[in-house]
């Protein structure tokens, strides 16, 4: 599961910060799905080594009954999925809360 902003919220103890006052409403101490701002982050840098993730072609397959989406490898795919070159699962939290809390300037 890819969350953000347990770690902001622990470094911004008095809630200085908007997206900290803003986690603190939601209810969410240990942070919050970060899907959308990890999308963000993504498209902010190449793949690669600086962020550890790899990208392929593909082609989406969507049922229509249940909505479930698969994905086949497509070198002359129509669209893209980008995958984690890393196993570390908590390396991309870690990241996302580091850029969260350096944007913050606590």
């Amino acid at each position: 599961m890819l969350v953000c902003g347990a770690g902001l919220q622990q470094v911004d103890t008095e809630r200085k910060d908007i997206v900290t006052r803003a986690l603190y409403v939601f209810g969410t101490d240990t942070g919050r799905l970060a899907w959308d701002p990890f999308g963000v982050w993504c498209a902010g840098y190449a793949c690669g080594k600086i962020n550890r993730l790899g990208f392929k072609r593909v082609n989406i397959f969507i049922d229509t009954e249940t909505g479930r989406n698969t994905f086949a490898d497509a070198t002359d795919g129509k669209h893209f999925v980008i995958y984690p070159l890393c196993d570390n699962k908590n390396y991309y939290n870690a990241m996302m809360d580091h850029l969260l809390i350096k944007k913050a300037k606590l």
